[in-house]
């Protein structure tokens, strides 16, 4: 009995596969009844499919810390300009670790880098150091880094 239903279940996949296969090809649809018909041509869609050949994306190729704002959270932001795609991004201030709070691409309708956002910490007066590393995403998968002190008043 299990036989006969396995053997029933494969005709019946094989019934599907194939007569999906044969709907998906035809081109020429109509209604008999209503006297309808519809064809579609696919021949100009054939020959000016124009599908841009796509370049990898850049690597990093500059890292640089370019304005350091008090917003009204109280939070030190700092804006960290990376020309290239990254990713593994670590960032400290004052030797605590930070995070990208917003990322903003550079480029349109090819991004070729992204301004970063790092909040930092709340604004206290004084020197304070801050660091930020990012990987390529592709090859020479290189690091590149800055450091910047940072000075509240």
């Amino acid at each position: 009995m299990n036989k006969i239903r396995k053997i029933i279940s494969l005709a019946l996949v094989f019934a599907l596969c194939f007569s999906t296969t044969a709907f998906a090809a035809e081109n020429d649809f109509s209604d008999k009844e209503n006297g309808l018909s519809v064809t579609i041509d696919t021949s100009e869609t054939k020959e000016n499919n124009t599908n841009p050949t796509r370049d990898p994306a850049p690597a990093v190729s500059s890292v640089q810390a370019i304005r350091a704002t008090i917003k009204s959270d109280g939070y030190v932001y700092v804006t960290v300009r990376v020309i290239g795609y990254g990713s593994n991004i670590y960032s400290t201030y004052d030797g605590m670790q930070v995070y990208v709070s917003s990322s903003t691409p550079l480029g349109s309708p090819v991004v070729y880098g992204f301004d970063y956002e790092v909040k930092c910490a709340p604004a206290a007066v004084g020197s304070h150091s801050f660091y930020f590393r990012i990987r390529s995403v592709n090859s020479p998968w290189n690091t590149m880094d800055t450091s910047e002190t940072i000075t509240v008043s």
